[in-house]
């Protein structure tokens, strides 16, 4: 048992990048509370992960069910998003870990797609003697 797996939680915040960019590896994706995917990172960070950082992780590393992040290196930085029509600051994350090309996920997903099944086997096909 360690003493901090009984610990808070600890969010990155806008507050983290006062003196720049932090830079980290996924080690983990879960789901908070609510059901929304968090990335938990090497800092000690965690991470919500809103549309627009899954999709930037989409686009740097593949479709799936975010295992494909896992071992990833990101850096979140300061910026702004256009709410409402209105420029907010937010956090920004930036895949470091070389990306998966748009011509090789879809090679990828292809090839999964028309391989050939294993064919169901039946009592039938035993050899017969003659």
């Amino acid at each position: 048992m360690k003493m901090s797996d009984y610990a808070a939680t600890r969010f990155a915040t806008l507050d983290n990048l006062k003196e720049g960019p932090m830079r980290a590896t996924i080690t983990e994706i879960g789901m908070d509370e609510f059901e929304r995917p968090i990335a938990t990172l090497s800092n000690g960070y965690t991470v919500s992960l809103n549309k627009t950082a899954i999709r930037t992780l989409i686009e740097a590393n593949g479709d799936g069910d975010g295992t494909n992040f896992i071992g990833k290196e990101i850096e979140q930085v300061e910026g702004e998003v256009t709410m409402k029509g209105k420029a907010t600051p937010a956090m920004k994350l930036h895949p470091i870990s070389p990306a998966v090309s748009a011509a090789t996920a879809a090679a990828t997903a292809a090839v999964a797609k028309s391989a050939p099944k294993p064919a169901a086997k039946s009592d039938m096909d035993d050899a017969i003697p003659f």
